[in-house]
């Protein structure tokens, strides 16, 4: 338990100094922070069992994203990151709230890339067929809170998701 809760102050302690970096014109700095972090980033994403870790990492990999755009830390691991964020988008087991990270989390990373590049990914047409899918998620139970939540955090996730990827 201590260590997982290390390893999340560790991951939102580094999104937040990466916005820092980058805000700071330091790109270069940003980039070599990261790199050695993404084999643990990579890790976590293929096992999203522990959710709230999970959460934590699908959110650094949105900060990286946005702070270090195309260089080697998303383009070398995107087929990787893109892989893993679909499992998590596809598992009936993972937490529901995991779903919403992770669709923006794949338009952080389409607009990191560029559309010429996230175009031309095996990934594009499976990203789009899930977050078809996600779209047609519709609210069962208008008094269950936590579902309307769920849908509404769902759809702002996807009009920011789709938004990267077509820009």
């Amino acid at each position: 338990e201590t260590a997982i809760t290390s390893l999340e102050d560790l991951f939102l302690a580094l999104g937040s100094l990466l916005t820092e970096i980058t805000e700071s014109g330091s790109v270069d700095l940003a980039i070599a922070l990261v790199a050695p972090f993404m084999p643990y980033v990579l890790g976590i994403l293929a096992r999203p069992d522990e959710a709230q870790l999970c959460r934590v990492v699908i959110g650094f990999v949105s900060d990286v994203a946005r702070s270090c755009k195309a260089s080697a830390p998303v383009t070398s691991n995107l087929d990787t990151l893109v892989s893993s964020l679909q499992r998590i988008l596809q598992s009936p087991t993972c937490q529901r709230d995991l779903k919403s990270l992770a669709i923006t989390a794949l338009g952080d990373l389409a607009g990191a890339v560029g559309g010429p590049v996230w175009c031309s990914t095996p990934h594009f047409t499976s990203t789009f067929t899930i977050l078809s899918m996600a779209s047609g998620i519709e609210i069962t139970d208008e008094d269950d809170l936590d579902e309307v939540d769920f849908v509404c955090e769902l759809r702002l996730a996807l009009v920011e998701a789709i938004t990267w990827i077509v820009q």
